[in-house]
């Protein structure tokens, strides 16, 4: 045990000295809160509230097993219902994370001997579930549909699949969908069958027609499937997976996290569910958001923290500021917790070397006054 904690302690201090040591902190409720996902401020909503507590009354607390036993109850069997109309595919299935969701995904592609198509800057679950599965993948160039089609000519004939997120995590850019779809269509020309995957994470609920996300402006052949949390814009947790009737059936058959985890409660479906309704009869929490990111992103502009080409391809919730090295990202968010401004450091694996960021993330609550005060903020910062 002695040597096994002295290789702890020579991690940690390794960690400590590259500026790479990471540790939980509770979020100070009096902080001005840029680093949160909840993109539509829904988590307060008193209708949501309200739907989880009439849930709890109903059902209890916690689902009481796995979906294939016991946990899968009337409120599940709606919800997916309800995912899959609005999303305009056959079938849905939902799981406990975004992380099992992505997971569950690439174990039936694997499976079934389907090779990935993988930008390189998709999130790590995505990353991981290859890994895990022993998944044939080739990794193009980010959002490169020239790189994406070299990395296809070098694989064997068979089925293939292009991985990619709708709106990166960490970059704050959108995949360029049209171009995506087109070269699908062009490589399926090849006398081959070549399906498409998008983890919507970021952009469902927040962009597209009725918040539909980047899959949702698409058609189940173009877009064949979409995983996507509830963590975001949704407000909640857990995750689900879209696709056709074949391919949701298979997950239940063969992904592990599906299977051996127990289900997220009813009470939380049922509030999702009631997300799902604001999503549909209240536009106006996106229409704040996106004059929150816009008014943002041309304060970066004018502080000299963005270029204008940059600027032009940022038009999400997540608004990165980099810093390149891992220390003056740190000192950074220091500075700016000191005038109330929660905004983490983002440091490798998270980004790549040399990648250091503040990811500000915008929600339809900020107000512009808060918005300028984080801009000012920045504008006593020297630029990276």
């Amino acid at each position: 045990m002695d040597r096994f904690r002295t290789k702890l302690q020579s991690n940690k201090q390794q960690r400590l000295a590259a500026g790479l040591w990471r540790q939980p902190n509770v979020a100070a409720p009096d902080l001005l809160n840029f680093c949160s996902n909840d993109y539509l401020s829904l988590r307060s909503h008193p209708a949501v509230i309200e739907a989880y507590q009439q849930g709890l009354a109903r059902y209890g607390t916690g689902s009481g097993g796995s979906p294939l036993v016991s946990g899968y109850q009337q409120p599940h069997y709606e919800l997916e219902q309800r995912l899959a109309e609005w999303l305009g595919r056959d079938a849905v299935v939902l799981l406990g994370s975004g992380y099992a969701a992505n997971h569950a995904v690439v174990s039936v592609l694997a499976e079934h001997d389907v090779s990935l198509l993988f930008d390189k800057r998709n999130h790590a679950s995505m990353y991981d579930a290859c890994m895990a599965s022993q998944a044939v993948m080739q990794r193009f160039n980010h959002n490169d549909m020239d790189s994406l089609c070299k990395r296809a000519s070098r694989q064997s004939a068979g089925t293939c699949a292009i991985a990619s997120e709708g709106v990166f995590s960490m970059d704050g850019d959108a995949v360029p969908l049209a171009q995506c779809v087109q070269t699908k269509a062009s490589l399926s020309s090849q006398h081959r069958e070549v399906l498409l995957w998008l983890d919507d994470a970021h952009g469902l609920g927040v962009t597209g027609p009725g918040g539909r996300g980047v899959g949702g402006m698409t058609t189940a052949d173009e877009v064949n499937i979409i995983s996507a949390t509830f963590g975001k814009a949704f407000a909640m947790s857990g995750a689900f997976v879209a696709g056709d009737k074949d391919f949701i059936e298979a997950i239940w058959q063969s992904a592990r996290h599906y299977i051996y985890s127990t289900a997220f409660s009813a009470a939380q479906a049922m509030a999702i569910s009631k997300v799902l309704d604001i999503l549909q009869t209240e536009p106006d929490h996106q229409q704040r958001l996106q004059a929150n990111i816009e008014h943002f992103k041309q304060g970066l502009l004018q502080l000299g923290w963005r270029t204008p080409q940059n600027n032009l391809l940022l038009n999400h919730a997540i608004q990165p500021v980099l810093c390149y090295s891992n220390q003056r990202a740190l000192a950074l968010s220091q500075a700016l917790r000191q005038q109330n401004i929660l905004c983490s450091a983002i440091r490798p694996p998270t980004v790549p070397p040399g990648r250091a960021c503040l990811r500000f993330t915008l929600n339809s609550g900020h107000t512009r006054e808060q918005l300028d005060h984080v801009l000012d903020a920045l504008g006593e910062s020297p630029h990276a």
